[in-house]
This record gives C-alpha cells, structure tokens and sequence, in this order.
C-alpha cells in the first residue's frame, strides 16, 4: 500500500493538464451565402461565418464577410473568413495546487470514539450529533453540544479511575494529580502539545469546580469546558507564522497526525502519535510507515474501516428498513444479525486472511470447495448448526472465493453423508 508523501497539501489536488490551446485546428470558414439580383441589376453579397476554436477557456469567433454577387440575374455568394481560435491557457504543472483548507466538525462516530477512548465512555455520545461536518453551528447545535459534554464528563468524573493518569489524595494537596490530568487529557483532546495560556485557563477552571465542591466537581467542570472548546470539535489546520493566503504547503506535524489517526482509527491520535508528531517523525517517510503499519495492527483499525463503508454506502441506514411481510425470512434476520456484528466479523477476517490467502494460492478451485464441505462436516457433527459456525463459514467462504452456489451445495452434501450414518438437526 503506499501511502501520501509528507508534502502532503491541504486538499486533493487537481490534476495538471499542462498547456491547453483554445485554438481550433479544425475551424471550418464559413460558406458564402446566396445572393440573388433584381431585374437586371447587380446581385447581393451573401455572408459566412467562421467557427471559431474552443478550450480551456473561452474560444474566439469571427464573422466572414460574404461575397459581392455577380452582375447577371443571379450573382454567386461570397466565401467566409475563418475563424480566429480563442485564447491560449497555460498551467503550470511544477507547483502543487489545492482548495482552501476548511475547518471540520467531529462526525458522530469520530466524536464517539475519541470520548470512549479518552475516558471509557459507554453507549454512543455522538450519535445526536449527526455527521453535517462543514456546517455551520447555530444555537441548537452549540446547546446540543453543550448537553453531550456535560453527560459525557459526569460520567468520566464519576469513573476517574479508569481513565485518569493518576488518583488524587483523599485528603490533601491534589495540585499535582489535577496537573497531570490538565497535561495529559488537554493534550490528547486537543491533538497536540497545549499553550501555558491555554494550561491556565484550563486549570482556573478546574479549580473553580474543586471550590465549589470537591475534586471530582473539578474533573467534571473541566472536562464540559475542553469538550465544548473549537480546539475539540474541529479538525483545524491552523495557519503558520508568515503564511499568505492561498499558499499551497504540506500538513503541520500534528495536523498530520490528526487527519492520519482520524483517517486510520476514526479516533484522535494515542500518545505514541502525538510524540512521534512532536518529534516530526512523519516526515521521514520509513518512520511513518512504522507507525503506519503499527495503526494497522491496532484494533482500533477496524473502526476507520468501518466508519468509511457506512459514510459511503449509508449502512446505517438499512437497519430503519420497513419489513416485506412477503419477503420477511430467516434469512433477513440473519443478515440483520449480521450487519450488527460487522465490526466483529470484519476483525475475525481480518484475523483469517493470511490463511485464507494461503489456500487461495495453493489449492484448486474443487479443493477449496472440498475445505468448505469439510467445515460444514465438522459444524453439524454435534446434530446442530451453531450460527457463530454458521457465520465462520460463510466469511470463510468468500475469503477463499467459493461462491454462495457452491457453499450451499458443498452444505447439502456434508447434511446427506452425516445423514446416513446418524440423524443430524439441521
């Protein structure tokens, strides 16, 4: 797989067409019109016009200006002038070119996931918040907003043990714990190393909550404040010292880091990231295919890939499907159990590949068929047909491309060879 160069710029970048001719080589003159006299008199000119050129940009056009007819009752048109191509436009591919770098909003997966990781969040915070992530946030939102930070730091604050880096004293001095959870946690929310200014403010908050209250109080009006800061809710590519507008640059190390984990993981970037980005060691192209394949083996990896194929198929969407009183089987139940699972099934693929890759290689296409029918003996032995065995054959079956023809058939014959030995459920 290759992955994009540290010159990565801001935005696709359009393709480069080189030198685009407006002229038309092919630009016909235009045809003399008819002229006709009166009487014995002289006749009129007819008039042409040339087709003019096209390209990359408007194309000219000229009128011909026709013939002067002849001095007998009917006179002869004129011929047309060609007409002049348009004008010539020239790209120049030796620079990068790129549209505006724009601020995005977390979609609601993303926000989920970076909650759950962040402080062990439950259920799915993210999901009222929809996946609009270019648009612009009225009241509704900024309240809707407000009201899922605030649900999501009273339950970190109530959990502080299983997320936070350290445990404050009962009684005591817990500058030092509130400090570590100010560095660590803004850190990773934020997706890169914090200001002092940005430390203080986060801090008088935090102690304004342990004021009113205690500790936990702190951890809590802190963490509503940093959900609910631009820093969280957006991706921002924020611009550097000296930078002119409409520059076309590659990614700041942690708004790289950014854009990959999000890409990746569907989640902010963990530690090792955010110190690699600190670091810049992704813009050494073999450090950052480490870290590349090191993402890939995370089994966070299964989210980006999950989060992809429901952004761009809406799969979703199928589970609010009315039901065909007709059509409605056990099969649909089946394929609805399914869809539920996918993240599961998609890791246990991925778990299975590098067998099935084998077999694909070497074993003939009866032989693999011959594998499956073994599968379905070994799955129905007991008299009865887990729908985990079930599941397990099917992906099986198509990781070693045997069709959904021949996994059934290779089923019927496994179900009539067990059959004449002793009676199998099905």
């Amino acid at each position: 797989m290759k992955h994009a160069g540290a010159g990565i710029v801001l935005a696709l970048a359009m393709g480069c067409q080189g030198q685009i001719d407006g002229v038309n080589q092919n630009g016909g003159k235009g045809s003399g019109g008819a002229a006709s006299a009166t009487g014995g008199g002289t006749g009129t000119g007819g008039s042409g016009q040339g087709s003019g050129g096209s390209g990359k940009g408007s194309g000219g056009a000229s009128t011909g200006s026709g013939g002067s007819g002849g001095t007998t009752p009917a006179g002869s048109g004129g011929t047309g002038t060609s007409g002049s191509g348009g004008a010539t436009m020239t790209v120049d591919c030796s620079k990068p070119r790129a549209a505006a770098a724009r601020a995005q909003l977390l979609s609601a997966s993303q926000y989920t996931h970076t909650v759950q990781d962040l402080f062990q969040a439950t259920g799915n915070p993210g999901e009222p918040l929809g996946n609009q992530v270019f648009a612009q946030l009225d009241q509704a939102g900024v309240e809707q907003r407000a009201t899922v930070a605030a649900s999501v730091a009273q339950e970190a604050a109530a959990n502080l043990a299983k997320w936070a880096p350290c445990t404050p004293p009962a009684t005591g001095d817990a500058t030092t714990c509130e400090q570590q959870i100010i560095d660590k946690i803004g850190t990773r929310a934020f997706r890169r190393s914090l200001t002092s200014g940005e430390k203080a403010d986060m801090k008088t908050l935090f102690d304004a909550g342990i004021k009113e209250k205690d500790f936990a109080t702190g951890v809590e009006w802190y963490l509503t404040g940093l959900l609910q800061s631009p820093d969280f809710m957006y991706q921002i590519v924020r611009p550097e010292t000296g930078e002119v507008v409409g520059d076309v640059r590659p990614l700041a190390p942690y708004d790289y880091a950014t854009r990959l984990a999000y890409f990746v993981w569907d989640t902010a970037p963990d530690d090792k990231l955010l110190t690699a980005a600190g670091a810049n060691e992704l813009a050494d192209s073999a450090k950052r295919q480490t870290h590349i394949d090191r993402m890939i083996q995370d089994a966070k990896f299964m989210r980006g890939v999950e989060s992809f194929y429901n952004q761009w198929l809406h799969t979703d969407a199928f589970r609010t499907l009315a039901r065909d009183a007709d059509g409605f089987d056990a099969s649909v139940v089946q394929d609805a159990i399914a869809i539920e699972r996918g993240p599961q099934e998609m890791q246990r693929s991925t778990q299975y590949f590098p067998f099935t890759q084998q077999i694909c290689r070497h074993a003939s296409a009866d032989m693999r068929v011959q594998i499956i029918e073994m599968l379905w003996t070994v799955a129905y032995a007991d008299g009865a047909l887990d729908p985990d065995e079930d599941a397990l054959i099917r992906q099986v079956a198509g990781l070693i491309q045997v069709s959904d023809w021949e996994r059934g058939a290779a089923r019927k014959r496994a179900l009539e060879k067990l059959a004449s030995s002793e009676p199998v459920a099905d």
